[in-house]
């Protein structure tokens, strides 16, 4: 046990709006408020700082994760998740059950399965585990209990796991023009790019697109839920993100880009501002990177396009793709 004087804490925030959540057990200090200076901490906790700037929509947040040594150390949303995913599994393996404010969305075709921590805040983390991680090798259903995705059965063995292809099929990534812009593709950013080719036939896109000669930034819909956006980001150094109006990262990307930042970069492509061998020369660069989350940029991003990108005149553009565009590109 440790104890933290929070105005010590450097994150460039200067509100006293702290969370601290005791990782190991999934539990929320409920003694911490405005008025608090100090806060009594364990290796792993999570201490929340936000801040709501004037005339912003949605706050700014700096996450905190406590070292061995007992400091604070800056994290992003990701490593949160990543972090709290881990504990999730030891708490379901110690006592065979959820941990408090914890509810199972859905389960996934690889037999892995969302589990949502959601702060009194509205602060939410969406955590994905594969149950081959617990010590069973399986989550019981009875664990899980039922919710919007169901119940969740036993995935098969790793070793005999049968490879699921959605969306279109290879061949089809392959035989269009789409395949040079992406370059040399990986097994599972093909499955993406499909995926992406899916969304096309299916419906019109529309994308709030900024573009520079250094990256391209976009807002995109989900197809399930009208109630979500995504802000992605895809540069020249191979730095990428796709995250949520709430801050969670698309589950889509799992090490590469998902199909909202596929996307961006077809409308980047169609827009024409970026020439289509940078867009290429880019997709080649996050092949070696993991994503890494801006929150700040993200919720500016957001902020500026709340009200429609061509009432700001920030440099935002709308641009429509149609299912005939698969052609074109």
């Amino acid at each position: 046990m440790a104890k933290i004087v929070l105005r010590e804490i450097k994150d460039k925030l200067a509100s006293n709006w702290w969370y601290h959540v005791k990782s190991a057990r999934f539990e929320i200090d409920t003694s911490l408020d405005e008025s608090s200076t100090e806060c009594d901490v364990d290796v792993d906790d999570v201490l929340i700082h936000k801040q709501q700037l004037p005339g912003d929509q949605y706050p700014i947040i700096k996450y905190h994760v406590i070292l061995d040594d007992g400091t604070p150390h800056l994290v992003s949303n990701k490593e949160v998740k990543d972090m709290l995913a881990k504990k999730l599994v030891a708490f379901i393996d110690a006592l065979t059950k959820l941990p408090p404010r914890c509810k199972f969305i859905r389960k996934f075709r690889n037999g892995n399965v969302q589990v949502d921590f959601k702060l009194p805040s509205g602060v939410k983390f969406a955590l994905k585990i594969d149950p081959r991680d617990c010590a069973a090798g399986y989550i019981d259903d009875s664990v899980l209990g039922s919710g919007p995705g169901g119940t969740t059965p036993r995935p098969r063995p790793r070793s005999t796991r049968r490879k699921v292809y959605w969306g279109a099929s290879y061949h089809e990534v392959a035989d269009t023009p789409i395949e040079a812009i992406f370059g040399q593709l990986s097994e599972k950013t093909r499955r993406k790019v499909a995926r992406a080719i899916d969304m096309l036939r299916s419906q019109q896109n529309m994308l709030h697109i900024k573009s520079s000669d250094h990256a391209v930034n976009a807002i995109v819909k989900s197809q399930t839920d009208e109630d979500i956006e995504y802000a992605t980001c895809i540069g020249e150094d191979g730095r990428y993100y796709c995250v949520s109006n709430t801050l969670d990262a698309c589950l889509g990307m799992q090490g590469t880009i998902c199909k909202h930042i596929i996307l961006t970069v077809l409308a980047a492509a169609k827009d024409g501002r970026v020439p289509r061998e940078v867009l290429s020369s880019w997709i080649q660069a996050t092949l070696d990177n993991e994503a890494v989350i801006d929150p700040d940029e993200a919720t500016t991003m957001f902020c500026e396009c709340k009200n429609g990108p061509l009432e700001l005149g920030k440099g935002w553009r709308d641009v429509t793709i149609l299912p005939e565009d698969l052609v074109a590109f």
